[in-house]
């Protein structure tokens, strides 16, 4: 097997880099022959997410709770897609048990234990069988996943710039401090409350796989993000987690 190396090239996300994440794929793909252009790794705060949502249970996430993980979804730039693409890859629990622990905290259903299975198969069956060029087992892309979320540090960075839970800022300024940590164009989305509040809800950062295998830091399509945001100057709250 051929190491994966993770290492993403931009060191405002991490506090070192010296020793990249590694990861084991079987057969890397050259450039262009993965099936997809890029992963988008989507994060959700779960204080705007559980502000609407009836039924969440925050007993699921630690009080010191981050941003958690909402799905790792291979993407193309200008087309949708691609989706279920194994048919004969059906989710199977048991090749994740080690690391359910880390998905109950990190990619937790906030509906309740009763959903965690329903909501990682939906990933897997949607999303990871899509990405089996990269990441061959199911157990490879729930691992890829957790990894590249716990290097980039979204809370670390919003932190860093004066950010915190329970403050208000813009999308502007969110934008611009994570632009910066990640040294690239990153995914920034909004959603009101019942009270009218634009509250700053999911956090989108992409990757591109390069020849041999490497992923790279790459520019996220921005599409409407600025619209659910209304606009750079727009005032934006960051709810309390919990």
């Amino acid at each position: 097997k051929i190491c994966l190396s993770l290492s993403v090239l931009a060191l405002g996300w991490h506090a070192s880099l010296a020793d990249p994440l590694t990861f084991q794929a079987a057969h890397p793909a050259a450039d262009g022959e993965y099936g997809f252009e890029y992963l988008h790794l989507a994060l959700v705060w779960p204080g705007s997410l559980c502000n609407e949502k009836s039924g969440c249970d925050m007993t699921s996430v630690p009080l010191h709770s981050d941003w958690i993980l909402t799905g790792l979804w291979p993407s193309f730039f200008n087309r949708s897609g691609p989706l279920l693409c194994g048919s004969n890859s059906p989710f199977n629990q048991s090749a994740i048990s080690d690391l359910m622990p880390e998905l109950q905290e990190r990619w937790p259903a906030l509906g309740g234990s009763a959903d965690e299975s329903l909501l990682w198969r939906r990933e897997w069956e949607r999303h990871g069988t899509c990405s089996k060029t990269l990441a061959p087992t199911e157990r490879d892309y729930f691992r890829l996943a957790l990894d590249l979320r716990e290097q980039v540090g979204v809370g670390k960075a919003l932190s860093a710039a004066g950010i915190s839970p329970g403050s208000s800022t813009t999308w502007g300024d969110v934008k611009t401090a994570l632009d910066t940590a990640a040294a690239n164009q990153v995914k920034v989305a909004c959603k009101y409350d019942s009270d009218g509040r634009r509250l700053l809800y999911k956090v989108g950062v992409c990757f591109r796989p390069l020849a041999g295998g490497a992923l790279a830091g790459t520019d996220c399509p921005l599409f409407a993000d600025s619209v659910s945001c209304a606009g750079p100057m727009a005032p934006v709250t960051l709810p309390p987690a919990a």
